[in-house]
């Protein structure tokens, strides 16, 4: 009869040939144990309970209760915005602004593509002009200060004299 052996394994539609391993996921074991006696390899899958929530799930409310308990309160709204039935929160760009998935998992990335500045070029002469009259007005009043000051300390140098004539 020959040599028994697995030749594949169908697994989700798909059949494995070769080498297959089977790897442990959360609150799984495997064992494998070798009998010489028989030549037999058994291979013991086990899986353990998930810790309880504490809480008997019985209708919506007490879902809800319990995944607020274990993983806190969900988000319902964004600015005021329910999601769609689904549950998902749609983002899109507009004048120019852009929104794609970041290459951090869980984050999102917005672009402003063309930078669009508030105003163009021929708003930059008036602003030229006014800050030229501006300092213009600021020079006028340095020298009328600085005339002021000559003037006080002229007075002041006068009055000083009288002071000391009498």
């Amino acid at each position: 009869m020959g040599t028994l052996a697995v030749n594949s394994i169908l697994a989700q539609s798909r059949i494995l040939t070769g080498n297959v391993y089977l790897k442990e996921g959360a609150n799984v074991q495997i064992t494998p144990a070798y009998d010489e006696t028989n030549d037999v390899t058994t291979i013991t899958i086990s899986a353990t309970a998930v810790e309880s929530v504490g809480t008997e799930i019985v209708d919506s409310a007490t879902l809800l209760a319990a995944i607020v308990e274990r993983y806190g309160v969900p988000i319902r709204t964004v600015n005021g915005i329910s999601p769609d039935s689904n549950g998902n929160f749609t983002l899109t760009g507009a004048d120019c602004t852009s929104v794609a998935t970041a290459e951090a998992s869980n984050a999102l990335a917005i672009h402003n593509t063309c930078a669009k500045p508030c105003c163009d070029k021929s708003t930059l002469t008036p602003v030229y002009q006014t800050l030229a009259d501006q300092n213009l007005a600021f020079a006028t009043l340095d020298k009328y200060y600085e005339s002021l000051t000559v003037a006080i300390n002229t007075l002041q140098s006068k009055l000083s004299a009288l002071g000391t004539a009498s």
